[in-house]
């Protein structure tokens, strides 16, 4: 099976679950001011994975804080004189060690065998390029000993040949610090927008896709991947870079209920890992978690000032009643789902507005049962509507003698009151006496 995961260079962010694609992709209804797609873009679809099982793990790079490009160094000075297109644009001039010309990406699962990369990137310059190393073992001191050259290419920017003017070569870019990678209209997510989505994506985009697998997709030792980057003065943009594994997947998923009530169903909600770190925020509604490490531990927590609680069960739907005495059902805004299940699910639903107070059942009125001498019938039988809890053979309340007062001397119903009743020997026929 496959496994996905999202990596970049500054924050680890992990994804889950049960269909990778069941998440809907956010395509924006209008575009920035002059941005509006005039072509179609060019994608690469992930390598070694049919779409539908693995795993994703997100580390989005905004890499303006880190200034990824070329280096031009002023031997005489013995400093980086421009770097990374800085000075070009008439932004103060960067030195080294603030434009970094390499970008290293260790494994978040390096115990897994690797089939493909993914990444996605974008220049502003006309000459750039890049090459991709791989390691095949331990890092050392955040370093590889042996990196292992696998691929090169050029860095473009989708819209070049389509008159995008964010993306022009020329067109100046946000101040670095800032995040601001180009165009301004949002542009597909990785990994709820696939192949068709990315493709005919109406707004400018300003990252072109790249892609790496092993030989026939099969499993090799990947530590870690390197990006170098080459080219006169030149400043690149990296979103995301995927991580193809085997390995199976999980998904979180659930309602936000009751449904009807838009205020609940728009509500966010959280997917952190065991950790506490921030992996996922969605407000769909349903929502997903999906392509996540499976048998691991995650914590997901919900919004809203009428949340009540969560109903989980594995592996199943059916265990959502808003009840206090569901044992699927905990209060609180969060949730900590223990053990992911592989190649399966967790559904956890959110519950808003009143809890289901469970009405006790009914305690019988136990029936004021006869007294001694009351009538009864049938007679010469037991008999609980009598206290004696005998019906005699005359027909009333009495106790069950069954050797006869006659040759006791006396019949007796203890349970008349306020005394028993004594009947003297020979009372046979006394209504207080059996027959």
């Amino acid at each position: 099976m496959n496994k996905i995961l999202f990596v970049g260079s500054l924050l680890l962010i992990f994804f889950i679950p049960h269909d990778a694609l069941a998440q809907s992709c956010n395509i924006p209804s209008s575009c920035a001011p002059g941005e509006a797609n005039q072509c179609q873009n060019v994608i690469q679809p992930f390598p070694c994975w049919n779409g539908d099982e693995g795993v994703i793990i997100n580390q989005i790079t905004a890499d303006d804080a880190g200034l990824l490009g070329t280096k031009k160094e002023d031997t005489e000075k013995n400093e980086i004189e421009t770097a990374c297109g800085a000075e070009g644009h008439g932004l103060k001039k960067q030195v080294f060690p603030l434009c970094r010309d390499e970008l290293i990406m260790q494994s978040p699962d390096p115990s897994e065998l690797v089939k493909g990369f993914w990444w996605r990137m974008h220049d502003h310059e006309d000459d750039l390029t890049y090459e991709l190393f791989t390691c095949q073992e331990p890092l050392v001191n955040g370093n590889c000993p042996n990196w292992n050259r696998v691929q090169s290419g050029d860095i473009d920017t989708s819209g070049d040949n389509c008159g995008y003017t964010c993306s022009g070569n020329d067109e100046l870019h946000a101040p670095y610090g800032s995040g601001d990678q180009g165009c301004q209209s949002s542009y597909p997510d990785a990994k709820y927008c696939q192949d068709q989505d990315r493709l005919d994506w109406p707004c400018a985009i300003s990252y072109d896709e790249h892609v790496w697998n092993t030989p026939s997709c099969g499993g090799q030792i990947v530590t870690a991947f390197k990006l170098t980057f080459g080219g006169e003065n030149g400043h690149v943009h990296i979103t995301d870079a995927v991580w193809v594994y085997d390995a199976p997947s999980c998904t979180i998923q659930g309602m936000k209920v009751p449904g009807a009530n838009f205020e609940y169903a728009s509500q966010e909600v959280t997917l952190k890992d065991a950790d506490g770190m921030v992996l996922e925020k969605t407000t769909s509604q349903p929502y997903f978690f999906t392509n996540l490490p499976a048998d691991r531990q995650y914590t997901v927590e919900a919004a809203g000032i009428d949340l009540l609680g969560s109903t989980l069960c594995i592996n199943d739907i059916n265990c959502h009643s808003a009840r206090a005495d569901n044992s699927a059902y905990n209060s609180g805004s969060s949730r900590v789902v223990v053990n992911c299940p592989a190649d399966g699910y967790a559904d956890l639903w959110w519950h808003y507005g009143a809890l289901i107070t469970p009405t006790p059942p009914d305690t019988p009125t136990p029936p004021v049962q006869k007294s001694c001498g009351a009538l009864c019938s049938p007679v010469n039988q037991i008999d609980p509507t009598c206290i004696s809890n005998f019906c005699n053979a005359v027909g009333v309340c009495a106790d069950q003698d069954p050797i006869g007062c006659a040759t006791n001397g006396t019949c007796v119903c203890p349970f008349s009151t306020p005394t028993p009743t004594l009947i003297p020997a020979g009372g046979a026929g006394h209504p207080y006496c059996p027959r």
